[in-house]
């Protein structure tokens, strides 16, 4: 009997140390699902706060009658374009370079493909990669951030993006 209570014991204490053990790691696992939470509320605001400066813009600037390849400034956007096309329509309309990224979040509230896709990044950097091999859009790398900015190429002088449009990029946000 005493033999007996002493393995019963032995099993208690194991089972409360796997409950322990477990216990750490569910709480490190809710840590880092709080961490993606606010990090995705973080991009939602800041996508949101974009949006409210685009239409700002846009209300101040009024209508700009400036075409590319056949998308004038004016015209409203259209999920039925091409990707390449779209990519074409949001450098026009934010009028500087920008990262993958960027456009990204500038797509997520406006394409319900953007939004359904379960990889963004490798979705969206097929278009981008097509985009630049058909010289509809230029890579430029710019010191110190990993990636590449995208522009348009007749912003370029001489294979060489002016100083107004490196003024313009949001270089100090998403490094």
């Amino acid at each position: 009997m005493n033999n007996q209570q002493t393995k019963e014991e032995i099993a208690d204490v194991y089972v409360k140390r796997i409950i322990e053990q477990n216990k750490q790691q569910y709480s490190k696992a809710y840590e880092l699902g709080k961490k993606s939470i606010y990090l995705t509320l973080a991009h939602r605001d800041a996508t949101i706060y974009r949006l409210q400066e685009i239409i700002r813009n846009n209300k101040l600037s009024g209508q700009v009658h400036q075409e590319h390849k056949g998308i004038a400034l004016n015209t409203k956007y259209n999920e039925n374009w091409t990707w390449v096309s779209k990519i074409i329509y949001v450098l026009l309309e934010k009028n500087a370079p920008m990262r993958s990224q960027q456009m990204i979040e500038y797509f997520i509230p406006i394409d319900e493909r953007m939004r359904i896709s379960h990889d963004m990044g490798g979705y969206f950097s097929a278009f981008l990669t097509k985009a630049v091999k058909n010289n509809r859009v230029v890579k430029i790398k710019v010191k110190g951030f990993k990636g590449y900015f995208y522009a348009l190429p007749e912003w370029m002088i001489n294979g060489e993006l002016p100083p107004t449009y490196y003024r313009k990029m949001n270089l100090f946000v998403n490094q």
